[in-house]
């Protein structure tokens, strides 16, 4: 079904009613959400100082990026349709609909 799938097709394929996609959805998200402090948080001054000491020593380019930040490539999730409020703002280079998603893993987790 992709990113083309209707609240229509999703309850057909899944054998129960539209209302019932839009509540588990909304249970989905919500517990999604609720992890939110648990992942999403700003680096420590020490975390900060430990990817800096990382790249330094790791892709040399010894002190390029000491005095900056470095935010990882991202991605975008396509969104089912444009949305209602400020729709061409979410328009991508790739013609749909979208967010872009940035995520910073810790060097702890790199080899």
């Amino acid at each position: 079904y992709g990113n083309g799938a209707s609240i229509q097709d999703i309850a057909r394929f899944a054998g129960i009613s539209e209302g019932a996609v839009e509540l588990y959805t909304k249970h989905c998200f919500e517990a999604i959400e609720s992890f939110h402090d648990a992942f999403v948080c700003c680096p420590t001054a020490q975390e900060k100082e430990y990817e800096k000491q990382w790249m330094d020593s790791h892709v040399g380019f010894k002190g390029s990026w000491r005095n900056g930040w470095v935010m990882y490539d991202g991605t975008i999730v396509v969104l089912f349709a444009k949305p209602a409020i400020d729709g061409d703002a979410y328009f991508t280079r790739k013609s749909n609909y979208g967010l872009n998603l940035q995520v910073f893993s810790p060097s702890k987790s790199l080899p």
